[in-house]
């Protein structure tokens, strides 16, 4: 213990291969992994569950690692241990390891536990866990169908943004329980632009834009001023020069504003494919393809065409 106090880690692996017990109990019924844990030593953690260390033992107060780990806010020992199997229903002045990372801002480690399935309906509301994933990592979790009903429905809230979601996505992560806030914004912009209410949703819109934002789309290009806009590329001019025009950021994305405010992105300009005379935009056709069944992902652009300049192809 004196050892493992000290952060004296090779001392302390000799003692343990040499047969001293990693679960002694020691004042306030507390063991050598709750010890690390408390005294901030959480890479000695793998070194005590290696020699046999009990990790849901708990202490007088029935407090475990993974709760002594929360109450310290120390996230990665929240992490290591829940990595390795730690009980995450134990409870510390009525609150589980959920509530107090969720209180302390862990989102990381509360999102972990929420994954684990098996949280209490009413601490997964409480904790009001929020999240954020990009449409690729959403529709990986989707396709774990009603298995993925639990890890989705823990969340208060699922931000889904860097690139348009496509709204049959969005759909079927809804029917699973999911709460989908999906947004639309850029580095840029610090970050957003726009974002669809829980409550108020808008199928195929990335919502409305936030106030401090204005948005005009000019010959189906969205630019948008406001007071989260940067101001330029630091020391690169002919850069900024190209985006930001008049004071208006030009997105690079195509798009329009609906009659009730909603915004629509359409496609990004240099994806859209000029076939014959024609504008396709591939997000339509992928929107299309995907609802077979049988198609998992898919993905189109234009390649050259003799007759028509260019042609679409799916992959």
């Amino acid at each position: 213990a004196r050892a493992l106090l000290q952060n004296q880690e090779k001392i302390a692996a000799r003692l343990l291969a040499a047969g001293a017990n990693a679960n002694r109990k020691l004042n306030g019924g507390i063991t050598p992994l709750m010890l690390v844990t408390q005294s901030g030593y959480g890479h000695l953690i793998p070194l005590l569950l290696k020699h046999g260390a009990n990790l849901n033992h708990s202490d007088d107060r029935g407090v475990t690692p993974l709760l002594l780990a929360t109450m310290r806010g120390d996230e990665a020992s929240i992490m290591t241990l829940l990595a390795q199997g730690s009980d995450i229903s134990a409870t510390v002045d009525g609150k589980t390891a959920l509530i107090l990372c969720a209180e302390k801002g862990l989102q990381r480690a509360a999102a972990a536990i929420a994954a684990r399935g098996n949280v209490n309906a009413q601490d997964a509301q409480d904790a009001q866990l929020r999240t954020a994933l990009v449409p690729t990592q959403l529709a990986r979790i989707v396709e774990l169908g009603p298995a993925a009903a639990d890890a989705l429905g823990a969340y208060d809230t699922i931000l889904i943004g860097g690139a348009a979601a496509a709204y049959g996505l969005v759909a079927r992560a809804t029917s699973l329980g999911a709460r989908i806030v999906t947004t639309y914004g850029m580095t840029e912009t610090a970050p957003m632009i726009s974002f669809t209410k829980p409550n108020a949703p808008r199928a195929g819109s990335s919502g409305q834009v936030i106030p401090c934002n204005e948005v005009r789309v000019v010959d189906g290009e969205i630019t948008v001023r406001g007071k989260n806009v940067m101001k330029g590329y630091y020391k690169r001019p002919e850069e900024t020069a190209a985006i930001i025009k008049d004071g208006w950021l030009h997105t690079g994305d195509l798009g329009y504003v609906d009659d009730e405010g909603f915004l629509h992105l359409v496609d990004r300009m240099k994806d859209m494919i000029d076939s014959g005379g024609v504008k396709v935009y591939p997000k339509d056709v992928e929107e299309v393809v995907a609802r077979h069944p049988e198609v998992r992902e898919v993905a189109v652009f234009g390649i050259p065409h003799d007759k028509w300049g260019e042609t679409p192809v799916a992959a």
